[in-house]
């Protein structure tokens, strides 16, 4: 199977927060993690379906409603479990999964 090396793909939920996103995944990149940023524009299943083929472990969704807040959905495709969380827990979410 197919291991990917990203642990963070990136959903962008409309044209407007692709400059929030790529912005966050280098920050996240600049932590540590592995970020993988969808372009593509598709709609979010289509993203979502690339991610799974890809076997990446954590989902991250990015649109206005996640930029307004600051907090960012956070998705873990082997448990499905879904939490909204800073920027700040995503890190240390992400690096705990890794030890």
């Amino acid at each position: 199977k197919l291991h990917s090396r990203t642990e963070i793909y990136v959903v962008v939920l409309g044209g407007e927060s692709m400059t929030a996103a790529l912005k966050l995944a280098e920050d996240l990149r600049s932590e540590g993690s592995r970020v993988e940023v969808d372009i593509s524009l598709k709609k979010a299943e289509k993203q979502i379906k690339t991610a799974l083929k890809k076997d990446i472990p954590y989902l991250l969704f990015i649109g206005e409603e996640e930029i307004k807040s600051r907090l960012y959905t956070l998705k873990n495709t082997a448990s499905s479990k879904e939490e909204k969380l800073s920027f700040e827990r995503i890190v240390s979410i992400v690096k705990d999964q890794r030890n």
